[in-house]
């Protein structure tokens, strides 16, 4: 099946869904939330937003879904060509193909048969695999945002208060100003001889991190649907327990929409 029979699948499978969910208002929280906020709070708008917002969310899961059921239906084809059964072929993403000897005395496939297999599904093999690659792409993004990815991403948003930030991009900030003040309070006390560690060095890295470790602060506390001002619990000395609570929370997608 071509992929754009499996889109026109989806496509027909999406509006049967939206449709369901408008006719039984059973609506998805995430996609309805955005919608009324897009339509400023008029329910009759939201639906019409509804349809466009929900259709985009769904489609591209179950065009995916559609390709994983594809890949195996190939898989077994492959495992089905044994000419009288005496060859076993099967393929995976990782592995490619495989050949399994024959457990009988037929003589096994020569090299030119086993290619002849593979050309005759490698071509609808490789849109599987494309297709599965871009539904990766977020996976892949994620395991390269590292320690030096979320600093980079902090100081690029040096003072910008608006918008979220995982719970890993805060923790990986905080855990950087922690080395940098311990490194800034060493270097006073063994280079400037200053007897309390907060001298020059201290006062200059406070400053320069002062700003981003609040903006950062404030987007994490966005990201679990509080308002920034809540940092000032940490004036107080015992509010510092509900606050590392809170930034240590998980992200809330239905509470976080209004700060996105």
């Amino acid at each position: 099946m071509s992929n754009s029979e499996l889109k026109k699948i989806a496509e027909k499978k999406t509006a049967q869904i939206v449709k369901s969910e408008l006719d039984k208002k059973a609506y998805e929280d995430v996609a309805w939330l955005k919608s009324l906020k897009k339509a400023d709070g008029n329910e009759e708008k939201a639906r019409v937003f509804y349809i466009d917002i929900r259709s985009n969310d769904l489609i591209d899961e179950i065009y995916l879904s559609l390709k994983e059921e594809e890949q195996k239906r190939i898989n077994k084809e492959l495992a089905k060509i044994q000419d009288d059964e005496e060859q076993e072929v099967k393929y995976s993403m990782r592995d490619g193909f495989k050949f399994k000897k024959s457990q009988k005395n037929n003589p096994p496939l020569t090299d030119y048969e086993k290619q002849q297999i593979k050309n005759k599904y490698l071509n609808e093999l490789k849109d599987v695999k494309a297709t599965y690659t871009r539904g990766n792409d977020k996976i892949n993004n994620e395991a390269d945002e590292d320690f030096s990815y979320y600093i980079g991403k902090c100081f690029g948003k040096y003072v910008v208060f608006n918008g979220i930030a995982s719970k890993a991009e805060f923790w990986w900030f905080y855990f950087f100003t922690l080395l940098v003040s311990l490194l800034c309070y060493f270097l006073d006390i063994y280079l400037i001889n200053v007897e309390t560690g907060f001298g020059i060095f201290s006062t200059i890295s406070g400053l320069i991190l002062f700003f981003p470790s609040i903006s950062v602060g404030a987007r994490r506390l966005h990201d679990i649907g509080k308002s920034g001002w809540w940092q000032l619990l940490a004036i107080t000395g015992i509010g510092l327990i509900p606050l590392i609570v809170w930034l240590a929370t998980q992200t809330d997608n239905k509470l976080n929409i209004k700060y996105k």
